[in-house]
């Protein structure tokens, strides 16, 4: 068990001028690289806006992360890369740590991935255990006994698993037939489970949000990579690709009806199209010798994240052109995929665990490029 020693705050010259921020679009910032200042187009690059860090022994050299973020309270999950007991910390508004991030949780179970989210004020985890699904609810916060209100037959989660469809809360997860969703309560227990997506066993898994409706991609063990849209508690129809995969992370604007694909693939980092819930031909190669890819979207723009061959994390936007404009962030040298690219409270933050740095939180936005 490790203590925390000290938490640094760092906050870089672009301030709060972040993609979300409405003033861009008052200065005619609809183009993600360039905005117009007089008669000169200034181009905009990410940078890094503010940092957190946060000096503790790691519970684990390698971990898997999930973030769930409301009213100004962000929860960070971890478990041991690989399978192990859950941890947890959270953070305030201002992404100060409120609890000891080297706190084991007190959840029996050895969990092989885990998410979690905030549902109607209130913070839910989902773990799997072997071949199921646990759902706990942490009505006393972070550091409260959680009770076990469910559990249903799986073997993988998103990272988003806990989604909207129509008027109802959806738990989203992947098994040996496919891809299924399953009913939560208002008192959060767990209801029916309908297979919306057959398919061949489920190897990764990533959902998000869209309207209120849900998309889903995910790769299988004979490694062909699906897309759906979950419009209702019905079986669905599936589109798929011969194309590998694994590790996809997908993100949605719905005002455009499109989604992005990111996934480690053949080379490195790759992207897939997907408009009107149709896989757009071939992926393309964002960069070589990339690993653990991560896609948001923030209101304006895509943003993207991995780890390069160096183990640093590189963070950018794909711009109108769905090039990627990026930059290396200084200090974070996670290893394996000991990191979380999310959107909280509408700006866009890294979260990362190294043994050197311990815990870091990076927040990112946009800044006029310097020659």
């Amino acid at each position: 068990m490790g203590r925390l020693f000290a938490c640094v705050l760092l906050v870089a010259a672009c301030g709060d001028n972040l993609v979300s921020d409405p003033s861009l679009k008052a200065n005619g910032f609809d183009n993600p690289n360039a905005i117009t200042s007089g008669t000169t187009a200034v181009r905009l690059g990410p940078a890094v806006c503010s940092a957190a860090s946060w000096s503790v022994t790691p519970t684990a050299k390698a971990v898997e992360l999930a973030v769930a973020s409301a009213h100004g309270v962000t929860s960070i999950f971890t478990i041991p890369d690989g399978g192990g007991q859950l941890y947890g910390f959270t953070l305030d508004d201002r992404m100060v740590v409120t609890s000891d991030p080297s706190s084991k949780l007190d959840v029996a179970d050895s969990f092989t991935t885990v998410s979690a989210a905030v549902l109607d004020g209130q913070l839910v985890t989902s773990g799997v255990a072997g071949d199921t699904a646990y759902v706990d609810l942490f009505a006393q916060g972070i550091n409260g006994a959680p009770k076990r209100v469910g559990k249903v037959v799986a073997t993988t989660l998103a990272q988003s698993s806990f989604l909207q469809l129509v008027n109802s809360t959806m738990l989203v997860t992947g098994g040996s037939d496919g891809v299924s969703l399953t009913q939560v309560g208002t008192s959060f227990e767990l209801g029916a489970t309908m297979l919306v997506g057959a398919s061949k066993p489920v190897t990764s898994l990533s959902t998000t949000q869209y309207g209120q409706t849900i998309l889903a991609t995910w790769t299988t063990a004979d490694h062909e990579c699906y897309v759906e849209h979950v419009a209702g508690f019905i079986p669905g129809n599936a589109t798929h690709s011969m194309v590998d995969c694994e590790h996809a992370r997908i993100a949605s604007n719905i005002n455009n009806d499109e989604a992005r694909i990111v996934f480690d693939g053949a080379g490195g980092l790759r992207l897939m199209h997907v408009s009107h819930m149709q896989i757009g031909g071939d992926s393309v190669p964002l960069r070589p010798l990339a690993t653990s890819s991560r896609i948001v979207f923030d209101g304006l723009h895509y943003w993207v994240s991995y780890i390069d061959v160096r183990g640093q994390i590189v963070v950018g936007f794909l711009d109108a052109q769905s090039h990627l404009v990026s930059m290396a962030i200084d200090g974070p040298a996670p290893i394996g995929e000991s990191y979380e690219l999310s959107v909280i409270d509408g700006r866009v933050w890294v979260i990362s665990q190294d043994m050197q740095s311990g815990y870091s939180a990076t927040q990112m936005c946009l800044a006029p490029e310097v020659d």
